[in-house]
């Protein structure tokens, strides 16, 4: 959807017989494991050469780095000459703070634990409806004159396809590495209008495509057309882009030909981000939501739950890490994308890691709430977060896809782990039936430049 604006290494597999260390340097055997199938191997001993590792049914060579045994330390596991055991040589690392180690079990200071963050009401899991995946997303980035980023972008576009920010998030739903296919740099002319419908974006990719613009080959290109300064482009709801989005993807039809495109405008970035980095936040969101959910006749990885006011974020995995802090890999940035493993531990559902801590506050079941038109209803939530803090800030802001707009108010604009908020909803007399008014509580750390959310919604039965 769009990005709106915020109100063992392994070891060798040897053969051959194990003999004892020469000396008095080696440490007593273990219990025997194997080095391969038919060989025994006391942990320490040589197997032809290479010193046997604790645990495993793999020859070492000496000196050789080892997969690292604890998931919440980084650096390697060094195999030291005549060593009985692998040494843990790295070191707790707050990088990788909040990481999903196990089942409920989040990396606190180099340590798996349990979770700190309190039992709290699942997070959902974005599921796969059945539509296509861009399992190796190819990009053709347009550009037109005078475009104060195109070195930028095109630079950009080199490095996301091969990152390894594209293979973390594009994990959980089959997305890797990918490619960038062209640079494609047009007269602003070559537009038809400074002011473009998203249907007259659509028709111009489509009157171009075999000329200025390469037609798809095998698989389904992703259209960057980064939009002249200036140049606003306005979605089918009449929202207009820089004022209540930042970009958006879609999917154009020739024929019988998908085109699959990104409407990126040159817009100033949000608080706390240069211009250049709210769009490389909003290019990254794009790239994988297209990859994840690139047809909207098919979908695939989004929420379409009806049931549950996670389908107002709206859905899909860029949307609900809207307000994640953002991910740097040297002077590129990214969005941090919904992992369902991660969301599954219970701690922060978006990755790459952050290592910051992260707070949220929870209802006590998931749906929608029910009050007659002209009538009040409240709920409960409870807050929770990673690591110990003291106490965060706590605001509301009306969901991204509703009905109508409800009264909304919170009793707290702070909250800490389990103290909790009650939230009152409104609703206007004369409402009709069957609409629906939804809201995201967000808990921030820093005056809401990132921060959790959790949707609640109401319904006039």
């Amino acid at each position: 959807m769009s990005v709106l604006r915020p109100i063992l290494i392994s070891g060798l597999l040897l053969g051959g017989a194990c003999g004892s260390l020469d000396g008095g340097n080696q440490a007593p055997p273990q219990a025997a494991i194997y080095c391969n199938s038919d060989v025994d191997c006391p942990t320490g001993n040589i197997c032809q050469g290479n010193f046997c590792q604790t645990g495993s049914a793999t020859c070492m060579g000496a000196g050789a780095a080892c997969q690292p045994a604890n998931a919440c330390h980084t650096g390697v596991i060094s195999c030291a000459t005549g060593a009985a055991a692998c040494t843990d040589t790295g070191h707790p690392d707050t990088t990788m703070n909040g990481k999903s180690c196990g089942s409920g079990q989040l990396c606190a200071s180099g340590v798996c634990t349990a979770s700190t963050a309190g039992a709290h009401l699942p997070f959902p899991q974005v599921t796969d409806h059945g539509g296509p995946v861009l399992d190796a997303p190819q990009l053709v980035t347009i550009t037109f004159d005078g475009y104060r980023f195109r070195t930028d972008v095109e630079a950009y576009g080199d490095w996301i396809v091969a990152s390894s920010w594209l293979t973390t998030v594009g994990a959980d739903y089959g997305v890797g590495a990918g490619r960038h296919l062209h640079k494609i740099h047009l007269p602003a002319s070559s537009l038809p209008s400074t002011s473009l419908t998203d249907m007259q974006l659509q028709t111009w990719l489509q009157s171009q495509l075999g000329k200025t613009v390469p037609a798809p080959g095998t698989g389904l290109p992703l259209y960057l057309i980064y939009l002249p300064t200036g140049t606003t482009v306005t979605q089918h709801s009449g929202q207009a882009s820089c004022q209540a989005f930042l970009g958006y993807h879609g999917e154009a039809v020739k024929g019988t030909q998908s085109l699959l495109y990104a409407a990126l405008p040159d817009c100033a970035g949000p608080p706390g981000q240069t211009d250049l980095q709210g769009l490389e936040i909003t290019v990254s969101h794009e790239i994988i939501e297209a990859a994840t959910d690139p047809q909207h006749a098919t979908q695939t990885y989004t929420i379409l739950d009806a049931q549950s006011p996670w389908s107002t974020v709206p859905g899909e995995v860029g949307d609900l890490c809207i307000g994640a802090s953002m991910y740097a890999d040297g002077s590129y940035v990214a969005q941090r994308i919904w992992s369902n493993a991660a969301a599954a531990a219970g701690g922060d559902p978006c990755i790459p890691v952050s290592g910051a801590p992260y707070a949220n506050a929870s209802p006590r079941s998931d749906g929608f709430l029910l009050a007659e038109a002209g009538a009040s209803v409240s709920l409960t939530l409870t807050g929770w977060e990673t690591a110990p803090t003291g106490s965060w800030a706590l605001a509301a802001q009306p969901a991204f896809t509703s009905g109508f707009t409800a009264g909304f108010a919170l009793d707290k604009t702070s909250l800490k782990a389990g103290e909790t908020v009650t939230a009152t909803f409104t609703i206007p007399a004369g409402t009709p039936s069957g609409y629906c008014s939804a809201f995201l509580v967000t808990s921030s750390f820093d005056s809401f430049q990132t921060y959790g959310l959790w949707p609640v919604g109401v319904c006039v039965p």
